[in-house]
């Protein structure tokens, strides 16, 4: 595995900005694109929300956090935010004892990847499942079926919206 290495140095406009992240139950959210509600970790700087997460939870075959969607807005990227919001959505799931589970969207080669590896996340034999707080003696085998039930999990709440419609 490379070694990564993340700059936490901030540009002068951003140092003394106190920046605060925020928990949010899925019964305080409103449903996402498909539908479902789930747990939100918002990042704000000031009283401005400048970053987000939201996390799925899958109780079988493995409980695991799913990681659905990190966003940093643009302005604030590249200056440690995002790395803050790692380490929180990090301490979320091992506060919960889980696994953490992140179908990577990026693009190969991308910066993005790295800011996971970096932060403990690693690549599964799918080079595109990134995962965290693995349990012990769960093997690629487990994490097919974590897969497998996430994508049905994804198709029935996308199949729930497309019938509302």
């Amino acid at each position: 595995m490379k070694e990564i290495t993340i700059s936490m140095e901030r540009p002068a406009e951003f140092i003394g900005l106190d920046s605060e992240i925020t928990h949010k139950h899925p019964v305080e959210t409103e449903p996402n694109e498909y539908g479902a509600r789930m747990h939100r970790l918002e990042l704000h700087i000031g009283d401005a929300p400048v970053g987000y997460a939201e996390l799925a939870y899958l109780g079988k075959p493995v409980p695991t956090y799913y990681l659905d969607y990190m966003h940093v807005d643009p302005q604030y990227r590249g200056v440690g935010f995002g790395s803050e919001l790692i380490d929180q959505i990090n301490a979320f799931i091992k506060s919960k004892g889980k696994m953490g589970l992140l179908i990577n969207g990026i693009s190969e080669g991308s910066p993005a990847t790295g800011i996971y590896l970096s932060h403990g996340w690693t690549e599964t034999a799918n080079s595109s499942v990134l995962v965290y707080n693995v349990p012990e003696g769960v093997g690629e085998v487990e994490l097919k079926r974590v897969r497998k039930h996430l994508d049905q999990w994804l198709d029935k709440t996308q199949g729930e919206l497309d019938e509302a419609a």
